[in-house]
């Protein structure tokens, strides 16, 4: 149990709550304990789950709308479980801003991809101030 009944109550209602204690993805060689408490993998960082490149950590975690964690379908019908970041340090994005189809509105957004191997790992997302933030699909993220 990623949780222990002791910790629980200390995090629960911050943003990632819910991911690290149901979504738990472990790298592949990694040396994480999954019977540790929430305190042990709270700061850990997340990895693209392709290629091991450091993307971002559980504390850039993001409160946007309401929550840390959204699912949408795009156009397409595709179903995808995002969380929300402040940071993205491992990604690299198109930087070329759209409003249609936004989950955000009204956060225009732009493709993200990891930094070392390509992959999409999701969306930025930019306000009129030129804040941003990051919805990264969960499933293709792991824990180290």
């Amino acid at each position: 149990m990623l949780f222990s009944q002791n910790t629980a109550e200390k995090f629960e209602g911050t943003p990632g709550y819910s991911f690290l204690k149901y979504n738990y993805h472990e790298c592949p060689n990694s040396n994480l304990d999954p019977e540790d408490g929430i305190e042990t993998h709270y700061d850990k960082i997340l990895l693209c789950s392709r290629c091991g490149n450091q993307i971002t950590s559980y504390s850039e975690g993001a409160t946007i709308h309401g929550s840390f964690e959204h699912s949408f379908l795009n156009p397409d019908g595709i179903m995808y479980q995002i969380g929300c970041f402040k940071k993205a340090a491992g990604c690299i994005s198109s930087e070329r801003f759209i409003l249609e189809f936004t989950w955000f509105h009204p956060f225009p957004w732009c493709f993200v991809f990891c930094s070392d191997c390509g992959r999409q790992l999701g969306w930025k997302y930019k306000s009129n101030n030129n804040d941003v933030f990051y919805g990264l699909i969960l499933k293709l993220l792991c824990s180290m």
